[in-house]
């Protein structure tokens, strides 16, 4: 009888390997496994880890970070601490598929930074050149590890000193070229309405997408340099909460409207239409849960809704039904435990494009 000599590696296929091994490996593990061959290295390297269960959301507190998981699974999460940071930081400024963008301001200069916590890898960005506006807290990262010589654009949308509406410009520093450079692409708001300082960044299918304290977003091409104005439509404009985030691949918004969330999802004409309506009473059930004290949070990317209540943070998922709750960690002070910022962070060993 003859047996065939198969390789034990040929019966385990790029896709078995991505989605059913690597997210529940150590970030130890997959530094080794990175040295097996080729084809291991190339998967590790280049590739976002899927998710779930690997979304995480951080956010600054005391100039600390902490997580919460959604999905409840820790393995291969990076260092909190970041104690490899020598120089500290003031804020995280923007997420983008692994990478987190930091702004630390120190000696009388405020600078930015990259970094990958996974793997402890770090960038610095060359100091913002002098400009007449401001430059805003809420940037915006745009990176995609799947191109073949994949870069990363780092944008300051700067508000410029216009006495009639918030008018702003934008800074694109780009690791391509290694330098900063003023956009031609300019937006004017409605009066009185600025782009929401706790309303971070998102980058999806090309474009960065900032929410204004009008509602409605701003919409900026990193690579054709043009920006525009997504306005709210009547029935979205509520006095409550809405939180933008990302629903499987496109824009979203998680609406807060009395007793109910909504999830609107933005179709490729960058129009939005309700695709959830959820009761929070049919949530919850028979638990007291005050419906003012619950705020909506940026969905992840995945099919859940993510909101908070308290000390409490809850994912749900409208076609199971099925409720998660995660408490906030002991370690954050709890006068402090209201005043901080969700990123959306996945974690990925993708690593950082060299600047020329």
């Amino acid at each position: 009888m003859e047996v065939e000599n198969i390789s034990r590696g040929e019966f385990l296929t790029d896709d078995i390997i991505e989605v059913n091994i690597l997210p529940l490996l150590p970030v130890k593990s997959l530094f080794r496994f990175k040295s097996v061959c080729q084809r291991w290295k190339t998967l590790i390297s280049h590739n976002i880890l899927p998710t779930p269960p690997n979304i995480v959301h951080y956010f600054p507190v005391c100039g600390k970070l902490t997580f919460l998981s959604v999905e409840g699974n820790l393995v291969g999460t990076p260092d909190l601490s970041l104690d490899f940071i020598r120089s500290g930081f003031d804020m995280i400024i923007a997420s983008c598929n692994g990478l987190l963008a930091f702004h630390h301001n120190g000696r009388r200069k405020f600078f930015y930074y990259l970094c990958n916590p996974v793997t402890q890898e770090m960038n610095f960005i060359p100091n913002l050149p002098k400009t007449i506006g401001l430059p805003s807290m809420v940037a915006g990262l745009a990176f995609d590890p799947s191109k073949d010589s994949p870069c990363y654009k780092l944008v300051l949308p700067i508000l410029m000193r216009n006495p009639q509406k918030p008018e702003y410009h934008f800074q694109v520093f780009s690791s391509d070229t290694g330098t900063w450079k003023i956009s031609r692409a300019k937006i004017i708001l409605s009066s009185g309405y600025y782009l929401c300082s706790h309303s971070r960044s998102f980058y999806i299918g090309g474009f960065l997408y900032w929410k204004t304290g009008s509602s409605d977003i701003v919409e900026f091409n990193p690579d054709g340099n043009s920006v525009s104005v997504i306005p709210f439509e009547d029935c979205m404009v509520v006095k409550d909460d809405i939180m933008m985030g990302e629903w499987e691949g496109r824009l979203a918004l998680t609406i807060r409207r009395g007793g109910e969330l909504e999830i609107w999802i933005m179709n490729e004409h960058r129009q939005f239409s309700k695709t959830y309506s959820i009761g929070i009473e049919m949530i919850f059930g028979d638990s007291v849960i005050e419906t003012p004290l619950l705020w909506p949070l940026p969905c992840d990317g995945g099919k859940v809704v993510l909101f908070q209540s308290g000390m409490r943070v809850f994912s749900y998922d409208p076609k199971t039904g099925e409720l998660k709750m995660f408490m906030f960690p002991d370690t954050i002070p709890f006068f402090r435990r209201r005043y901080f910022y969700f990123i959306v962070y996945k974690k990925s060993l993708v690593p950082i494009p060299k600047t020329n």
